[in-house]
């Protein structure tokens, strides 16, 4: 995840660079599909269900991954750049797409 200053910011500072190569930007520290679930129940003020089940290796999807799969950001901090903390923006992303999905209804 990341939020909308956080990219225009970074595109600015990396704009402003001379490296090459890539580089990822996401906010920081990465979340555990656990945490994001509670985020949504807390702004939702709703309950989250969840069924966690292990499937055998022929009957994976493409989200069953082994390991954890997060960006690495550190070329970004090497170049100057500091993301701001997810746990402060997550609750506010899902406000606003709950309130969107309110306003579709």
């Amino acid at each position: 995840f990341i939020t909308v200053e956080d990219i225009v910011a970074f595109l600015i500072c990396v704009g402003e660079q001379t490296f090459t190569g890539p580089v990822n930007a996401a906010c920081e520290p990465a979340l555990a599909l656990t945490d994001i679930l509670k985020c949504v129940q807390e702004a939702s003020k709703r309950p989250v269900k969840t069924q966690f089940s292990v499937n055998p290796q022929s009957q994976r999807t493409p989200y069953d991954y082994l390991s954890p799969h997060v960006m690495n950001t550190g070329r970004a901090k090497d170049l100057g750049f500091t993301f701001s903390p997810i746990r402060e923006s997550l609750p506010r992303l899902v406000e606003e797409l709950l309130d969107d999905l309110v306003m579709e209804a």
